[in-house]
């Protein structure tokens, strides 16, 4: 399996495990030194802070997710994907889903193990 496949093949395990509301899933795909830049929000920095920021979300909410990941591009112990995130945040209350159009940047970083882990991320919202 070429770096490519294996690089999108970590995005659909990301996005099963969002769809499937697996925080723990989610959560075994990051870097310890993972930095997140939400929209409209402070830098999450390092795999502590990412956890405490998820945890809660995942409790507050189940999730639609549908990825296309339009570039993929491997260099060295480094890949990274641009593409997009469209969906919806499904309150467990039973309020009004809140759809979500994103534009997304990941890099990955290649683990001693061979595996690859998510490094940085960036998202922003493709709505006007």
């Amino acid at each position: 399996m070429d770096k490519n496949e294996v690089i999108s093949n970590v995005s659909k395990a990301i996005v099963k495990a969002w769809n499937e509301c697996d925080y723990k899933a989610f959560i075994k795909h990051v870097d310890q030194d993972v930095i997140v830049l939400p929209q409209g929000a402070n830098s999450i920095v390092g795999i502590d802070a990412l956890k405490s920021f998820y945890s809660d979300f995942f409790k507050t909410f189940t999730f639609e997710v549908n990825e296309t990941l339009d570039e993929i591009t491997v260099f060295g112990n480094y890949a990274y994907t641009v593409g997009t995130w469209v969906g919806s945040m499904n309150p467990v209350n039973g309020s009004i889903p809140i759809p979500f159009n994103n534009a997304a940047i990941g890099i990955y970083k290649q683990q001693p193990d061979g595996s690859w882990l998510v490094y940085r991320n960036i998202y922003n919202s493709n709505e006007e």
